[in-house]
């Protein structure tokens, strides 16, 4: 029986289902961990997890996530022998870590007994009386404060469930219930609200008892391990989602068009549904917006509308729609309240009798699935939000939007009637024509459809009372479809890009599994990536190398000896010269790579970040020093070693023959010094990458795939502050639409050109 989720069960079977330490189903995920059940075993992770008796042993295909099923057995038998502090009951697991003390709990009657669970290192757990207190060292405790998330008031003095932030000092205590929620919302970029620190702000949540989620990070995955990360979020978060096509329903341009929050993305809601303003086109969760409130003034109120409505970008480039500007227009008026509309449009919205507006239809007459859905913004108004309908028939390449209200209703104020765009016949701009109904006066600009941002689009918002009318989304005129999202196309102009890295003084190049793979690195991905039985994921884990260091150190063994035979190709060492020739002039590039390989170094380059590590240096067990390490082979015993044949019957290396530490007072064994699944990347290398990331003005994203958290958050970011970013791969992306330029191709091929002198 494989291993599943127990809410993924039908109703009957998961009614028979309790966890066998805590005797309970709950299957609430924040506090208990998921509830999982395999081969006759049922338990809630956290449960697992925080026993005190119980250890991983396993891969994560095994048993429970790599808990196993004697084990948990046998730590079942030690419980039914101890009874819960809290409940009385016997299957008491998780004690207390303080050596003098007897209390024991089921993890969710020490949840509810204030129990104190540090989730990380060795995940210990604290009663109430010696769990460990902040060392606060400002005054006024006691006193009264505000909660920095929530607002709301705080006594000053730290407790269970008050925190205080060490990083901050003064007016920096929040509620324990407000740091979980932002935590869970922000995962790995979990920081300070206050001040942004991450590194002494984190260590001191984690230590109180805060669950920070942090993804694996891996150097070797297989194909979309990981997804789920990079999807974006798709439904409707509000309590009461009105949309009649249910809440995963996305009605671009309508009032059911989907917003995702705009701070964290991990929440989503229809715009009807929250009453939001369309001319923001902004929204907070809750848990964001608590943090700042200015964001969502716009959209604190379901204040009424008058809609505008003008053609979604990807209406201009269809044939169907662009037609002369002098055909008939077809006009219709919204209905009033209380008339039976069609499904179709109901999705636009409703509206009371105060306010008429006149849509011009943009859809073709002769084909309805043609009709596209248009965005709508709308000036403020007195009246309940509107109704905005489109009726299929009629042609016209102009699209119109005329308010006209009673005297309660504030008008809008606008030079011109109408907004009407047209595609040259070289398809390379599209003009946008303003002008009004008595041809009085007349204006036009056009923008180039690969410059959607340029100056020429400044000028239409700028010339005009128009700014309202005009849609959010006129940057991204021209659509281009990566596999994950709808955004600009990159420019593929070579020397538009070689005249921005002429000027760079900073530059941060990226670098992923697609720059070794040409110089014949091997992965271990998929079903023809085993080494002899095993996966990468079976192999590079601690628990693996606590059960097993032999096998594993053969595998790494095998690795090593088969990367030292290979050599750095022409990527590698155009960005080498690239880094020295920008040294020579006073400039600095920085290389901040997820491959394991070394090849950067053996191609010349300097200032290298290996986030995930190096093959070819080693790490003590014992006294953690890491220290360089090309011998071949790393130990005698390892010599002839590691045949990836799955038939290899050869005895393994005896533990005490492994590579060892070569310091005469220590001894201690030796692994690899690469990032395992289940371990965070070293925090000192995250610190120097962001200050890279953050201080440069290029950034070159090269052979990655731009799935691997958080490598793949990296070069997004740096767009957003604004900084060109050139991505150099086979194929284009998930993150392809944040960059302003994309050049497809081998590494190796394109490279020597983009960084040549």
């Amino acid at each position: 029986m494989p291993l599943q989720l127990v809410k993924d069960l039908p109703p009957q079977e998961r009614a028979t289902l309790t966890c066998m330490f805590c005797h309970r189903n709950d299957e609430n995920e924040l506090q208990y961990g998921k509830l999982y059940t395999n081969e006759s075993i049922t338990a809630h992770y956290y449960c697992l997890l925080f026993s005190s008796g119980l250890e991983q042993k396993g891969t994560d295909e095994e048993g429970i996530l790599g808990f196993l099923k004697h084990d948990i057995i046998k730590e079942s038998k030690r419980g039914s022998k101890l009874n819960c502090s809290k409940c009385r009951h016997n299957g008491a697991t998780v004690g207390c870590c303080n050596k003098a003390c007897k209390k024991t709990y089921h993890f969710p009657c020490g949840v509810e007994a204030r129990m104190l669970n540090q989730y990380f290192g060795a995940f210990n757990s604290y009663c109430v009386k010696h769990q460990p207190v902040q060392n606060v060292v400002v005054k006024g405790h006691g006193q009264k404060a505000t909660c920095t998330i929530c607002h709301e008031e705080v006594v000053a003095h730290p407790n269970f469930d008050v925190l205080w932030a060490p990083c901050c000092k003064k007016q920096s205590w929040f509620h324990r219930v407000c740091m979980q929620k932002l935590a869970l919302s922000a995962g790995y970029f979990f920081k300070c609200p206050i001040c942004s620190n991450n590194t002494l702000f984190c260590s001191e949540m984690k230590q109180c008892g805060i669950y920070v989620p942090e993804q694996d990070a891996s150097w070797e995955l297989e194909p979309n391990a990981f997804q789920e990360l990079v999807q974006r979020h798709n439904k409707c978060d509000h309590p009461v989602c009105i949309c009649p096509k249910g809440r995963q329903h996305d009605g671009e341009g309508t009032r059911w068009e989907l917003l995702l929050c705009s701070s964290c993305g991990s929440k989503g809601i229809h715009i009807g549904c929250g009453k939001l303003d369309w001319s923001t086109m902004e929204w907070d969760c809750d848990d964001c917006s608590s943090l700042d409130s200015r964001r969502n003034s716009a959209n604190a109120s379901p204040t009424a509308e008058v809609p505008v409505t003008v053609p979604p970008a990807s209406t201009l480039l269809n044939p169907a729609v662009i037609a002369s500007a002098t055909a008939p227009r077809t006009g219709v008026k919204r209905p009033r309240s209380g008339d039976s509309t069609s499904e179709s449009e109901a999705e636009a919205g409703s509206s009371d009798d105060e306010g008429e507006v006149d849509i011009i239809s943009v859809s073709d007459a002769e084909s309805p699935a043609n009709s596209v859905a248009s965005p709508t913004f709308s000036a403020p108004s007195t009246s309940q939000p509107s109704r905005n309908v489109a009726r299929r028939g009629g042609g016209g390449g102009s699209w119109s939007a005329r308010a006209s209200s009673s005297q309660s209703q504030p008008k809008r104020s606008c030079n011109f009637d109408k907004l009407r765009f047209k595609v040259t016949d070289d398809d390379k701009n599209i003009i946008v024509i303003f002008d009004n109904d008595d041809k009085a006066s007349t204006k036009s600009y056009t923008i180039p459809v690969d410059k959607p941002t340029s100056p020429h689009y400044r000028k239409i918002r700028a010339s005009s009372n128009l700014s309202n009318c005009l849609p959010a989304r006129l940057s991204q005129l021209h659509l281009h479809q990566t596999n994950m999202s709808v955004g600009p196309i990159p420019s593929a102009d070579m020397e538009a890009f070689r005249k921005i890295l002429q000027k760079a003084n900073s530059v941060v190049i990226l670098t992923g599994a697609g720059v070794s793979a040409e110089s014949g690195v091997p992965t271990f991905r998929g079903a023809g990536g085993l080494w002899r039985t095993y996966s990468a994921q079976n192999l590079a884990t601690p628990s693996a190398f606590r059960s097993n260091p032999s096998l594993v150190w053969e595998f790494y063994h095998h690795r090593r000896e088969n990367m030292a035979s290979k050599s750095p190709n022409n990527a590698h060492k155009a960005i080498a010269e690239f880094e020295h020739r920008m040294t020579k002039e006073g400039r600095h590039v920085s290389v901040i790579t997820q491959n394991i390989d070394e090849l950067h170094q053996r191609a010349g380059s300097v200032n290298i970040l290996e986030l995930h590590g190096s093959l070819f240096k080693t790490r003590c067990l014992k006294c953690k020093k890491v220290e360089p390490n090309h011998d071949s082979p790393i130990c005698e015993a390892l010599r002839g070693k590691g045949s990836p044949s799955p038939n290899e019957t050869g005895e393994l290396v005896p533990e005490s023959l492994l590579p060892r530490c070569k310091l005469t007072s220590c001894g201690g064994l030796l692994r690899p010094h690469v990032v395992w699944f289940h371990e965070n990347l070293d925090s000192a290398v995250m610190k120097k990458a962001d200050e890279e990331l953050n201080s440069c003005d290029l950034c070159l994203v090269v052979g990655t795939s731009s799935v691997v958290y958080p490598a793949a958050m990296f070069a997004p970011q740096v767009a957003e502050r604004g900084v060109p970013v050139a991505e150099f791969n086979m194929e284009t992306t998930p993150a392809t639409h944040h960059f302003g330029f994309h050049f497809s191709g081998p590494c190796g091929e394109l490279l020597p050109k983009a960084l040549a002198p």
